[in-house]
């Protein structure tokens, strides 16, 4: 881990263009893997907390494929019907 990359929730949340709750959200539920994500500048709870923006924005840029080539995924299965002329129909 890059130490130069960890820095502190307020600065985080701006640099990587989200809320700080947000941040805060997605280490709560363990999206964010202690060690990988965050770290405690102290090494034991209760210490502040920083985060590591290069690891976070990596996560972003994944969780971006994911959601968009599954949207893209859903959108190739809709069946396409093209218009008939009257005289087809018949």
């Amino acid at each position: 881990m890059d130490n130069f990359s960890l820095i502190g929730t307020a600065q985080a949340a701006k640099h990587l263009g989200v809320s700080i709750s947000w941040l805060r959200s997605k280490k709560s539920t363990c999206e964010f893997i202690a060690g990988e994500h965050w770290i405690y500048a102290t090494g034991s709870p209760g210490g502040r907390v920083l985060w590591n923006v290069n690891a976070i924005c990596q996560w972003q840029v994944e969780q971006t494929k994911l959601y968009a080539n599954k949207q893209q995924d859903l959108a190739s299965e809709i069946e396409i019907y093209s218009l008939m002329s009257a005289e087809e129909v018949v």
